[in-house]
């Protein structure tokens, strides 16, 4: 088998990330806190005008193959959205 390591191209929202537009996410607040308060979701990023949590894994999921592959990250939202 080669060596050489393949490349991987992974969009960033919806595959690692998933983010709710803010007016959305008051809306559909005490859903959110209900979901909170029993464990199921973390609390989420805020960034712009989004709410914005990991995919659950997401972290190993990457490290593992980042072992295996190059790895790109491509995002069709804007850059003050994404930008750390």
């Amino acid at each position: 088998m080669s060596n050489i390591k393949r490349l991987i191209v992974l969009d960033l929202n919806g595959l690692l990330i998933h983010r709710v537009h803010k007016s959305l996410y008051v809306k559909c607040k005490p859903m959110f806190k209900e979901q909170y308060d029993m464990g199921n979701l973390p609390q989420p990023v805020p960034k712009g005008n989004f709410a914005v949590w990991l995919r659950p894994n997401v972290k190993q999921f990457l490290m593992w193959l980042m072992d295996r592959f190059h790895v790109a990250i491509w995002s069709s939202v804007l850059y003050h959205n994404i930008a750390p």
